[in-house]
C-alpha cells in the first residue's frame, strides 16, 4: 500500500476584537504559541464543527476545504 501526503485547507473567518487602545492589527498573532488550533481561530473551528454537526453537513465543504497532494 502506498502512502501520500495531503495537504488539507480551509477557510474560516474569525471575530478579532476592537482594541484600538494596544494598537491591534491584522498582523497580531491570533493564535497562542503559533498553535491554530487555540485561541480565537480554534474557537472559530469549534463553533464551525459544532453549527455543521447540528445541521447535519460537512464542515470541511461549508468551509470551502480544499484537498492536495504534496
Amino acid at each position: 500500500m502506498q502512502k501520500l501526503k495531503v495537504m488539507c485547507s480551509f477557510i474560516v473567518e474569525v471575530e478579532v476584537p476592537d482594541d484600538e487602545e494596544d494598537g491591534y492589527s491584522a498582523s497580531f498573532d491570533i493564535e497562542e504559541n503559533h498553535c491554530p488550533g487555540t485561541g480565537i481561530v480554534g474557537a472559530a473551528v469549534d463553533a464551525l464543527m459544532k453549527r455543521a454537526k447540528e445541521q447535519g453537513t460537512c464542515w470541511a465543504c461549508t468551509s470551502e476545504g480544499q484537498n492536495e497532494i504534496l
